[in-house]
């Protein structure tokens, strides 16, 4: 996990992260808290770029990403801000460079497997279920929870639409031509003497081919910890107000990038603000919205549920009907209150954001953060979300400006790096280093 934020108004960006990153080893995992997460997107241009989640793509660490992409963008500038998004995104296509042919079959045959393992899985659960509940099961009820496992993920899939990125394109083609024998072999390893027949073979092949062009809620939460989040947030040379677009990275295949857009954000002369907390938001969500209004938002549907449960559960007291009908109406109309009153202070925080300098909009950043980070710290669980913070302001006069940032060498021992970032100017002592990166 960890804690990230972007805040908006008309005159600036504020980006800030933590450094906490999770590494699996096998069966347990380690925490450190020295990961870089926040990036200026181009040298030159007001445009910056942070990554929440996995801190590598298909094995490549974002920073190298993001800084080969750098030295390509060079001092290009695009019109308007998506079109540095639209970009980037461009250049994980067809870049073989970073993404081998063999790489992206390996992912390929990763999800695939992947997948297929869960579908199997789900199905030895409800054997074992069945075993457990009724002392045996028979080659029947095998066959029918098989059928009918497979045929809910097949419908799941069938309900979904295919990406827009991938409606004009042959990558359809291509990826049965490339991974039609991965399937296949998959689907022997995985399955193995599990009775399948026919049909079941072709609802999984058409499951299997859906994961390159498709996606659901279901198999996002189920990928959750290999996908990668990017934001871009600045401005293009045409933009007045800043702009941010977010999106969730999954893998290259065929040379081809599978996405999804997270979320979007411009500011304009009727939106004013824009707060926007990735990965762990609760304590965002608890500062803007209040303890009681947070609860409201997130919680008052499964209250509602265990509040009816235990008025039925408890009948014997002697409710009449009326009363029950009074007493669920009763507390959706509290909750319908105190949203109001929630909204209320909510929009008075969002005005107040609107107006302050750039300065305040990076303590805000910072201070949000910090207040997740604390939380974490005194849970009884790994603090997945902490370490040095890293701020940035990103304005369309100034540029990407750092606030706060984190080192792990110091500049005085490194003079080729900082010739490197800002050439004859560092040895004229026309600058001082700190705002490259």
């Amino acid at each position: 996990m960890t804690a990230e934020i972007l805040i908006m108004n008309r005159e600036a960006v504020a980006l800030a992260a933590d450094s906490a990153v999770v590494l699996g080893f096998e069966s347990s995992h380690k925490v450190f808290h020295s990961a870089k997460k926040v990036f200026a997107l181009s040298k030159y241009q007001p445009v910056g770029i942070m990554i929440f989640g996995n801190v590598r793509f298909m094995g490549v660490p974002w920073e190298t990403i993001i800084k080969t992409y750098r030295d390509q963008l060079d001092n290009t500038e695009f019109d308007k801000l998506i079109d540095y998004a639209k970009d980037f995104l461009n250049y994980l296509d067809n870049n073989t460079r970073l993404f081998p042919e063999e790489t992206q079959l390996n992912y390929g045959r990763r999800k695939i497997f992947y997948y297929l393992s869960n579908i199997k899985n789900e199905i030895q659960t409800q054997v074992k279920n069945q075993i457990e509940n009724q002392g045996s099961i028979d080659y029947y009820k095998i066959t029918k929870i098989i059928s009918e496992t497979i045929a809910s993920h097949y419908s799941l899939w069938s309900e979904c639409k295919k990406l827009d990125i991938f409606l004009k394109s042959r990558y359809e083609k291509n990826i049965k031509i490339k991974f039609n024998e991965i399937i296949d072999s998959t689907l022997k390893v995985v399955f193995q003497k599990l009775p399948l027949n026919h049909d079941h073979i072709r609802q999984l092949k058409a499951i299997a081919l859906s994961l390159f062009i498709k996606t659901n809620e279901k198999y996002t939460k189920l990928l959750a910890k290999s996908l990668t989040g990017v934001v871009i947030a600045g401005f293009g040379r045409n933009d007045v107000f800043p702009s941010s677009r977010s999106y969730l990275l999954e893998s290259v295949s065929c040379d081809k990038l599978k996405y999804t857009l997270y979320s979007e954000g411009d500011i304009t002369h009727e939106k004013s603000v824009c707060v926007e907390p990735f990965a762990e938001r609760e304590m965002v969500d608890v500062f803007l919205l209040g303890g009681v209004g947070y609860f409201v938002r997130y919680h008052a549907p499964e209250f509602n549920t265990i509040l009816e449960h235990a008025i039925e559960r408890e009948s014997d007291i002697g409710l009449k009907n009326e009363q029950k009908k009074k007493i669920m109406k009763l507390v959706p109309d509290s909750f319908d209150h105190i949203s109001l009153e929630s909204n209320a202070s909510l929009n008075q925080i969002k005005n107040m954001i609107s107006e302050i300098p750039k300065q305040e909009l990076a303590e805000l950043a910072e201070s949000l953060i910090n207040i997740t980070t604390l939380k974490q710290r005194f849970m009884v669980k790994d603090e997945t979300v902490g370490g040095p913070i890293d701020v940035a302001i990103i304005t369309k006069g100034d540029g990407f400006i750092w606030i706060k940032r984190k080192h792990y060498f110091e500049a005085k021992l490194n003079p080729h790096f900082v010739k490197k970032c800002f050439g004859d100017k560092y040895e004229q002592g026309k600058i001082t280093y700190g705002n490259s990166g």
